[in-house]
């Protein structure tokens, strides 16, 4: 496990990182160590979205082209996409 949460001496949590073998959040109660993990996890999706849309707007993404999208849906929900999404 790369993080671990460990309960302290005085009641308060920490996070130990075992990649840097060290702490990385101390003295934390529960609803500091959820937003740490909400801070942490929406700067992931932050980056996730942002690479994705740049490899999109470069044309060098590997995501399925518009086209194919509605194909599939056309077949599956016999919606016509083509012109627009407009639902």
């Amino acid at each position: 496990m790369s993080r671990e949460i460990v309960k302290q001496p005085n009641g308060l949590y920490c996070i130990f990182s075992s990649i840097v073998d060290d702490v990385i959040v101390y003295d934390a109660t529960p609803e500091e160590l959820i937003k740490f993990r909400i801070e942490e996890e929406t700067e992931t999706i932050k980056k996730y979205i942002t690479e994705t849309i740049k490899s999109l707007n470069e044309g060098n993404s590997r995501s399925m082209p518009y086209e194919e999208l509605c194909r599939i849906v056309k077949i599956h929900h016999n919606k016509d996409y083509s012109n627009g999404i407009t639902e």
